[in-house]
C-alpha cells in the first residue's frame, strides 16, 4: 500500500498547475491551465483544460499532457542591479 501511495504521488508532482502558461505543439498557442483531470489506475492519464484568446473571443479545450509544453519565462525583474544586490525594491 505505501509503495502505490508513494508511485501516486510521483505522478502528481508533474502535473502543471492551473494558472501556468503553456505552448500547444501543435499550432503553436500560448494558453493559460484552467483545470486538470487526472485518470487511470495510476494517474497516468492527464488532461488538461486550457484557456486563450483568438480574434477578441475566449477560447478552451480540453488536450492531452503530451500536448503541451510549459512556457519558461526568462524575463528579469524590474528595477537596477548592482553586483547582484537590487537598488530599488520593490
Amino acid at each position: 500500500m505505501k509503495q502505490r501511495i508513494i508511485k501516486i504521488m510521483a505522478n502528481i508532482n508533474n502535473i502543471i498547475p492551473n494558472g501556468s502558461t503553456v505552448i500547444t505543439v501543435m499550432g503553436k498557442i500560448e494558453a493559460i491551465i484552467i483545470g486538470v483531470c487526472v485518470r487511470g489506475s495510476s494517474n497516468d492519464f492527464v488532461e488538461y483544460n486550457i484557456a486563450w484568446m483568438a480574434s477578441g473571443e475566449r477560447k478552451t479545450d480540453w488536450v492531452q499532457a503530451f500536448e503541451l509544453k510549459l512556457k519558461v519565462d526568462n524575463s528579469a525583474p524590474a528595477g537596477f542591479r548592482n553586483n547582484n544586490q537590487t537598488l530599488l525594491e520593490k
